[in-house]
């Protein structure tokens, strides 16, 4: 019942005995309540969206404190950032969704273009992706409604793409007179038209028929 919960809070300093300031050691506990916070964060984003995000019922739902979210992610939109950033990890299949992403070996620039393939079609049939797509929306709106797109989920995606983009220039995977950050940014641009016109053309094989050659196309080495 409501009235039996009682908010989950970190644990207390522990007092040394020589009597320096006390320390609060990171335990079990607050790990798990800043992993409640996240999930529940995530399934309010993904049954209400951006906009109708509350973070008093974030805080009910996760049977957490205010100061806890405060602890953990210093307000409401640290939050929402680490949720987004949960949720991408969980689309991408990374590891840590902060961590620049390392390119796997390939033996030519074939090889590199049949994986970015690859890479495209399992995201795009990614069940959870649509979803996603339109926290994505909404979230380049927020970042334009503040003036400040850089400080978006958007951003720091786009940083990846590069990221991984400079290790298959240096590779000479790739054209290397590609413009890295349009590029990125053409990426996002595709996947975000894909969200918004799924809901009219919802044949996802025709759709990556052409997008995936659109995408691969500046990505050629150039021969002469």
């Amino acid at each position: 019942m409501d009235g039996d919960r009682h908010p989950v809070t970190d644990p207390p300093p522990v007092e040394p005995a020589d009597g320096r300031t006390p320390l609060t050691p990171r335990s079990s506990s607050a790990d798990e309540t800043r992993s409640a916070l996240i999930e529940a964060a995530i399934e309010h984003l993904n049954t209400h969206g951006n906009r109708r995000f509350r973070i008093e019922a974030v805080l009910h739902e996760a049977n957490a404190s205010s100061s806890s979210l405060y602890h953990h992610f210093g307000n409401r939109s640290g939050l929402l950032n680490a949720a987004r950033a949960e949720m991408h990890r969980r689309l991408s299949g990374s590891a840590d969704a902060t961590d620049p992403l390392v390119l796997p070996d390939f033996p030519n620039p074939n090889a590199f273009l049949l994986w970015v393939a690859q890479r495209m079609t399992e995201v795009f049939d990614h069940p959870d992706r649509h979803a996603l797509s339109w926290l994505q929306i909404d979230a380049v709106a927020e970042g334009r409604r503040q003036a400040d797109p850089d400080a978006t989920v958007e951003h720091e995606r786009r940083q990846v793409i590069v990221h991984l983009l400079e290790q298959a220039r240096e590779r000479s995977l790739i054209d290397p007179a590609l413009d890295l950050q349009a590029y990125a940014a053409f990426l996002q641009g595709l996947a975000l038209a894909h969200t918004i016109t799924k809901a009219s053309f919802a044949d996802d094989r025709r759709w990556l028929a052409i997008a995936i050659p659109a995408a691969l196309t500046p990505l050629r080495v150039q021969t002469t």
